[in-house]
């Protein structure tokens, strides 16, 4: 198994970023594993096959239904707002911040600030560590395990709210992000 996936990997240069990194390895071993022992040929394939298995096996919930799509739209959210603001890193206060336009306290309840500040802070807590697509920097930072893991996600972002990619087009920062949106337009037709 390991010799044909090893195969698989050379003849995906996409893929080849995933050998670099434990966690990026490990999320393409099982995919490979589940994924019918293929690579997919499309980058942005892969990483959503990636993304969405991670994120199930972590985060599916019979009980809530919308857990799993609640934490990819939050992580969307956060890729979208780092790439907007040409950053890598963010501290932490500023991606609860995000989370907390993501889930705004029980409507009419009243919530104060110290039981929202809780609630965003479990909330927090049950995403970052957990969901293996964020890292926390020796400064309490956090960044995405991988750039490419955020222009993959900023580009979902953009597919799902059919966000027009042409103001991006010549801004280098965005050259992945464009090209992974395109990829997962590709997959959708």
């Amino acid at each position: 198994t390991s010799a044909d996936m090893i195969s698989e990997i050379r003849l995906h240069e996409h893929a080849g970023l995933f050998t670099g990194n434990p966690l990026l390895l490990t999320a393409l071993c099982v995919f490979y594993l589940v994924g019918g022992k293929r690579i997919p040929d499309q980058r942005a394939d892969l990483y959503d096959r990636i993304v969405g298995n991670l994120l199930y096996r972590r985060f599916h919930d019979p009980v809530d239904t919308e857990k799993e799509n609640k934490v990819r739209e939050y992580l969307m959210n956060l890729a979208f707002f780092m790439q907007t603001h040409h950053i890598k890193s963010i501290e932490a206060c500023d991606a609860k911040d995000i989370l907390k336009e993501h889930y705004p306290g029980p409507v009419g309840e009243g919530e104060t600030v110290p039981v929202c500040k809780k609630r965003i802070e479990e909330l927090f807590n049950g995403i970052e560590p957990v969901c293996g697509l964020l890292n926390r920097l020796s400064n309490g930072d956090i960044e995405f395990a991988h750039l490419s893991f955020q222009e993959f996600l900023a580009a979902k972002h953009m597919l799902d709210r059919d966000m027009d990619y042409k103001p991006y087009l010549e801004k280098g920062w965005w050259k992945e992000v464009i090209l992974l949106y395109l990829g997962l337009l590709n997959l959708e037709m």
